[in-house]
């Protein structure tokens, strides 16, 4: 298909107004300038196009416009905080559909880059270290494509940070459509804040004395708000937000259903899978209790490896979010640990990250 049959390929249409331009722009991607009110039409304008690619792999319209910022502005609206980038959840540069974009600080831009990540590891100790204070960096030897690392501020940290304490909750890479814009960067404490993040946001000191009176409706909805329903029947999710598919689930149930689960999850085996990524078994076992079942599985993301337990009460197998890591060794740590069993490791990264 060509490109004037793609431009004609779209659902939904809007409207925005990016670096004083108005613009129209479709869920495919393209984008529309409007001609500017008094001023003589130009070769840009009233004209759909998905841009040119430029030498760094980026659409490109009229006077070094980025087609991708204004797609995002569209559909996501302006960046929420100065000085944030446009992330493409694939990677891919020349896919500027919405659901593929989302704005991300200069850090946590980084911190999706693998390699980036774990020079700041080298270099800080952990992630949370350098989080906790930036300019921990300013007396280290960085390459010069992350230099710009030396003048984070504590504020652009903050914001981070508090997007790092929500994906610690996710299953997988943080690619999501909800949580940046409606979730993690809400001025309001919310159920749905407390829902996403397990915690209260606190931007200002005026949502910080919200505390008390939000405290015991926090309570309140807080155990029914951290289990949800998963794509599977007979199974649910804890800590666990974005609901999945459970392919191994056991759907006739037994007087041994744990056991009979345990038996289906091989290694390299999907566990579970969402409309983000797919997890793959590296490791399950019973507890020495045999009250649950733990399980190591590998995705992409940051921290590309997970663990979890699984429970049975009622007919149902419940799946609770144990965290992600850094390192396999990590998880093996705490997989261990979860078992049950005596940990003869030492420390691992993952202690403190």
């Amino acid at each position: 298909m060509d490109n004037n049959k793609l431009l004609e390929e779209f659902d939904c249409e809007k409207q925005c107004e990016y670096k004083g331009r108005i613009y129209k722009v479709r869920d495919n991607g393209a984008i529309c300038r409007l001609q500017k009110g008094g001023c003589r039409i130009s070769k840009w304008d009233n004209v759909w196009t998905f841009g040119k690619k430029n030498p760094n792999g980026y659409m490109i319209h009229a006077n070094n416009v980025r087609v991708h910022q204004v797609v995002c502005t569209a559909f996501h609206g302006p960046e929420p905080y100065p000085h944030m980038v446009v992330d493409h959840k694939d990677t891919n540069s020349c896919n500027n559909r919405p659901e593929n974009l989302r704005w991300l600080t200069r850090l946590e831009n980084a911190l999706n880059n693998q390699i980036t990540c774990k020079k700041i590891i080298y270099l800080c100790g952990s992630i949370e270290a350098f989080l906790e204070n930036p300019a921990i960096l300013r007396e280290k030897s960085l390459p010069k494509n992350v230099e710009w690392m030396r003048t984070v501020t504590k504020e652009e940290a903050a914001i981070c940070k508090k997007n790092m304490d929500w994906w610690s909750l996710q299953d997988s890479k943080p690619s999501t459509g909800k949580g940046f814009g409606d979730y993690v960067f809400s001025t309001d404490i919310t159920k749905e804040a407390i829902k996403w993040n397990g915690t209260f946001l606190y931007h200002n000191n005026e949502d910080r004395d919200k505390e008390e009176v939000y405290s015991a409706e926090y309570k309140n909805v807080k155990e029914t708000l951290n289990i949800i329903d998963s794509l599977t029947p007979r199974a649910k999710q804890q800590d666990w937000v974005t609901p999945a598919e459970f392919p191994q689930c056991p759907q006739e149930i037994t007087s041994t259903p744990l056991q009979d689960y345990l038996k289906r999850l091989k290694e390299g085996v999907v566990y579970s899978k969402n409309k983000y990524a797919i997890s793959y078994v590296l490791d399950a076992a019973m507890s020495e209790d045999e009250t649950h079942l733990s399980v190591i599985v590998k995705t992409d993301g940051i921290k590309p490896y997970a663990l979890s337990e699984v429970i049975y009460e009622d007919g149902i197998f419940i799946h609770k979010s144990k965290g992600t890591f850094f390192e396999e060794v990590g998880a093996i740590k705490y997989f261990t640990k979860s078992l049950g069993r005596e940990w003869r490791g030492g420390d691992v990264l993952d202690d403190n990250c």
